[in-house]
């Protein structure tokens, strides 16, 4: 009896990267503290998506025992609004929990921090945009960076307030955080050959804001 076997070559990933656990918080005191379910594992990637905003938006200090986090790109609107993501590379010991400091300033910030595994971390592109106090809407189409490579995309997006606040997110977007202040989602394919759908936050005019969307291998 003759059997048929597919060559490897030939078989086309619907996904990119596993999604192994994720976790998220918010606040705006002198630290913010985002805590896995589990320590992550050596070989595994850590993704912080990190947000900021309100007033005097400073960069704060990431301390995780165990991860080196190195920043992959930034969208920012000046000290208002902040869109950013991370890296984190774990080694033996790494603790489960990240610890953001700001270091002044009046602002929410924190984020969504997820362990992926079948990923480098790579960065290979990247679209954003800004919008300031009295614009009511922040598009990001990242329609020039259609992926020729299977990967995953992350998004993120903010507003300096929180009345009036929405967004429209199209397409394999899955949303892991959303309230009235930011909001956080990622996608991992298939996503070869196809132009991402848009991104768009806004709120009434009396907010700024930014928006942020990269793709990762």
């Amino acid at each position: 009896m003759l059997t048929r076997e597919v060559p490897f070559s030939t078989v086309v990933r619907s996904d990119y990267g596993t999604l192994v656990q994720s976790a998220s918080n918010i606040g705006n005191g002198a630290t913010v503290v985002i805590t896995l379910g589990a320590a992550p594992t050596v070989g595994d990637v850590l993704i912080l998506e990190l947000m900021g905003g309100g007033t005097a938006w400073v960069q704060p200090t990431l301390a995780q025992t165990g991860v080196t986090w190195t920043k992959l790109v930034q969208s920012t609107n000046g000290v208002v609004a902040d869109c950013e993501i991370w890296k984190g590379v774990v080694a033996a010991g790494a603790s489960a929990t990240l610890t953001l400091t700001k270091p002044s300033g009046t602002y929410y910030y924190g984020g969504t921090l997820s362990q992926w595994r079948g990923i480098t971390g790579t960065l290979i592109s990247s679209v954003s945009g800004v919008a300031a106090s009295g614009s009511s809407y922040v598009g990001c189409n990242p329609s020039s960076i259609v992926p020729n490579v299977n990967c995953l995309a992350l998004l993120i997006g903010i507003i300096a307030g929180g009345t009036g606040a929405s967004m429209q997110a199209a397409g394999p977007y899955v949303m892991t955080s959303n309230n009235n202040f930011y909001w956080i989602g990622y996608a991992n394919g298939p996503l070869v050959g196809a132009p991402l759908p848009s991104l768009i936050v806004g709120g009434n005019s009396a907010f700024a804001s930014t928006a942020l969307l990269a793709l990762i291998t």
